[in-house]
């Protein structure tokens, strides 16, 4: 069941974060280094992230974060066994997801922003009401751990990528499984639907992208390109290219309608976690383990700009649709809120 937590208070950034699990917005003092103004992203390189709000209220490390279409709202999973809904206005926690009985590795919230849903290494997926907290459906089937999940555009269907390398569909209405998607040689890593919510997309351990015919089950293309792990994916919103981001420092933008390689982008120098479309589909930012943030012109394949400045210790990244928020998990527990320039 879930649990709404009381409000809570916002606090003064104190080097030795509470520990606790109530929830807490942590509001930067204008002195703090994390504060300073950054330069804006349209111009050269070197310019500092603003940290806005720090979220307090797991008891853990952070595994997995995203935000709400709404840009308004997140969702976090963490290894101490929760989901957390928050409120980034207030930096409240509203809703505590729990059920797993285990490490929460993924989440994803409903485009409608009424559920949501988390997949764990106790080998489910779980479906919970973002109205009153409550879990709706077990979602039982994997082998092993649930590393991704994804909903469909209508929010009927999910999409969950598995450490054995399968692939599952499932009808979130009734519960069952629709369809297995076999075709990884490895973990599985990111999930997505097209925005019609015909194909989906998924990136493995195996240095692959496969696309797959959601109607069938049957695999369309094996998209080669990767060095090394895919550790993120995303449609861009006309759903005619993907952006993988991998383990090898690069990121990939394919063609979905021919699946072929269209660039490669290249400048970060450690993993990137994350690479995310702009609403309009031109431009492209990712975060990366090298502690900095990109933006890329997807035209020319440049990379347009460097904000340094991300913590160590950064395990989960998220991008807000309009590109204007980025959210991170740290060890140290908390999850920083950081305001970006425009780009």
């Amino acid at each position: 069941p879930g649990n709404t937590l009381p409000q809570s208070s916002s606090v003064d950034l104190d080097k030795n974060m509470p520990q606790n699990p109530a929830s807490a917005a942590t509001a930067l003092p204008a002195s703090s280094d994390a504060s300073r103004t950054a330069s804006p992203l349209a111009s050269t390189a070197g310019g500092e992230l603003v940290e806005s709000k720090r979220l307090v209220g797991h008891i853990s490390w952070l595994k997995s974060l995203c935000f709400a279409d709404d840009n308004k709202h997140a969702l976090s999973g963490s290894e101490d066994k929760t989901a957390r809904y928050w409120d980034l206005e207030s930096g409240k926690e509203l809703f505590q997801l729990t059920g797993h009985s285990g490490v929460v590795t993924t989440c994803a919230v409903s485009p409608n922003k009424q559920k949501a849903l988390s997949g764990g290494d106790d080998k489910t997926v779980r479906l919970f009401s973002l109205v009153d907290g409550k879990e709706l459906k077990t979602l039982s089937g994997h082998s092993n751990m649930v590393n991704c999940v994804a909903f469909s555009p209508d929010g009927k269907r999910a999409l969950s990528g598995c450490f054995d390398g399968l692939i599952k569909l499932w009808d979130l209405e009734s519960g069952s499984l629709i369809a297995d998607l076999a075709g990884h040689e490895e973990a599985v890593r990111a999930v997505a639907f097209s925005p019609d919510g015909k194909k989906g997309v998924s990136g493995s351990d195996d240095n692959t992208l496969r696309v797959w015919d959601l109607s069938t089950g049957k695999e369309l293309s094996k998209l080669k390109g990767h060095s090394d792990c895919v550790t993120s994916l995303e449609i861009s919103p006309n759903g005619n290219n993907c952006l993988s981001a991998s383990k090898d420092t690069s990121i990939i933008l394919w063609d979905l309608e021919s699946n072929t390689m269209l660039k490669r982008l290249s400048g970060h120098s450690d993993w990137v976690m994350k690479a995310s479309f702009s609403e309009d589909g031109q431009r492209a930012i990712s975060a990366s383990l090298d502690k900095t943030v990109r933006t890329w012109n997807l035209a020319s394949g440049e990379s347009a700009a460097e904000l340094k400045s991300i913590n160590n210790g950064v395990w989960a990244v998220a991008f807000s649709r309009d590109g204007h928020l980025m959210l991170t998990g740290t060890d140290d527990k908390s999850i920083r809120l950081w305001t970006l320039p425009a780009w």
